[in-house]
């Protein structure tokens, strides 16, 4: 990095909060292999908004914020789906002579080069906010829309039918596109979700996914076209919980065990044939222990004060009643 260039990143630095030019200097050139601009917002150094408002002058790029809602679905088409994850460059408008493309990550180089080569049209550059990038790559695309590209181009889809271990490490993806692959995100994303159920269901055109959060089901952004790997992701998931994949007309019960973010997850499965197929739901279950208080019930003050008061006393019987899955187990410990 020439001395120019190390001036230009301490100045964006101490324009993003850095408290001295020690520390500007000492981030400037702490380039370990990654995102540099990835890097600065995960050390907590920086401020984000400061960051990207120092960046934009910097490239001469507006600072915006996008809503997935306002995106056009047409320009989606334009990168694949597997660049836009790896590199986290989203198209959102076609204009007549250029692509409006945004990022929160104008330093990567490698990404910028590539987008020159895919598109046919100039690139026009804005930056957004990492968490409004991440949002709408998931909403628009659905969650495993990378995986589930390459599955279709690679024709990988039933390469699945191996016998289960006992226990599946999610973290431990293949590196190829598979169906292995793509339920594991479909999982892994639940768990990050602290959803309670996955329920898998096959309508007449469609493959629905849903995740059970604080009791409420949450229909949750897929591929379009999904409904083509139905019967894979099925067998996946009756492969992994030990049942018999030739059965269809029967209900099944397995169970797995999964390790994903260090905990221990026991997972209950079971399949309904339906008219469109067989619908599987996952009951995930955490083993690992977990600190609870009472500022996460949610309770008012009021509350609160009745119910330590209840609890105070020497004896008694308190009833707490409600369908499975909303929380009564949590709201006990």
């Amino acid at each position: 990095m020439n001395a120019a260039v190390s001036q230009s990143l301490i100045d964006l630095l101490m324009a993003s909060g850095v408290s001295s030019r020690e520390e500007a200097a000492e981030l400037a050139t702490n380039q370990n292999g990654g995102s540099w601009t990835t890097q600065m917002l995960d050390s907590g150094r920086v401020d984000e908004q400061k960051f990207l408002t120092a960046v934009g002058n910097f490239f001469r790029v507006p600072v915006v914020s996008i809503d997935p809602k306002t995106i056009d679905r047409e320009a989606l088409s334009i990168l694949p789906s597997r660049f836009v994850f790896q590199h986290h460059i989203l198209p959102v408008e076609v204009k007549e002579n250029s692509v409006v493309l945004a990022t929160y990550d104008l330093f990567n180089s490698v990404g910028r080069q590539l987008v020159s080569q895919l598109l046919k049209k100039p690139a026009e550059w804005v930056l957004v906010p990492r968490a409004q990038i991440l949002r709408a790559m998931k909403t628009l695309y659905g969650v495993g829309a990378e995986t589930f590209d390459e599955i279709l181009k690679t024709n990988r889809s039933f390469e699945i039918l191996q016998d289960a271990e006992t226990s599946t490490d999610l973290t431990a993806d293949d590196p190829e596109a598979s169906v292995v692959k793509f339920v594991n995100q479909i999982i892994r994303e639940a768990i990050i979700e602290r959803a309670t159920d996955i329920h898998v269901e096959p309508l007449e055109n469609d493959l629905r996914i849903r995740y059970r959060i604080d009791g409420i089901l949450h229909e949750v952004a897929v591929p379009p076209q999904l409904r083509l790997l139905q019967s894979a992701i099925i067998s996946r998931l009756k492969v992994m919980a030990h049942m018999d994949i030739a059965e269809r007309r029967l209900p099944q019960d397995g169970r797995m065990n999964l390790h994903a973010n260090n905990q221990e997850i026991d997972v209950r499965v079971s399949t309904i044939p339906t008219v469109n197929g067989e619908s599987i739901s996952l009951r995930l279950l955490s083993r690992s222990e977990q600190q609870f208080g009472f500022e996460r019930l949610d309770l008012s003050k009021k509350q609160e004060r009745v119910i330590r008061h209840l609890l105070a006393l020497p004896n008694g019987i308190i009833l707490l009643t409600g369908p499975t899955g909303c929380g009564k187990s949590t709201s006990l410990y």
